[in-house]
């Protein structure tokens, strides 16, 4: 039954790898990412986009503003996947 659970998990967003992911993200830019959108870049299979803090680096890029540009995203994405979630800090 843990096959089933585990698989349950990652449909749902609720693996640890998942959530490691959404904190890392949090952490390091105040953006918490949605578990959805964390497992769409995770099925990118992008070997760029592997660790943790690879995927919130990314993530932390597309949500913030460029400063030099000064560029707004309406539509941030990671490799073509949406990035939604929500600022917990700024």
């Amino acid at each position: 039954m843990s096959w089933l659970t585990n698989i349950w998990d990652w449909i749902t967003g609720k693996s640890s790898k998942v959530e490691a992911i959404r904190q890392v993200t949090a952490a390091m830019c105040g953006f918490l990412p949605t578990a959805e959108t964390v497992l769409n870049i995770l099925a990118l299979n992008n070997p760029a986009l592997l660790l943790a803090e690879q995927i919130g680096a990314a993530i932390c890029r597309a949500v913030t503003p460029s400063k030099t540009l000064g560029l707004v995203s309406e539509l941030p994405q990671v490799g073509g996947v949406p990035v939604e979630g929500e600022w917990v800090r700024r």
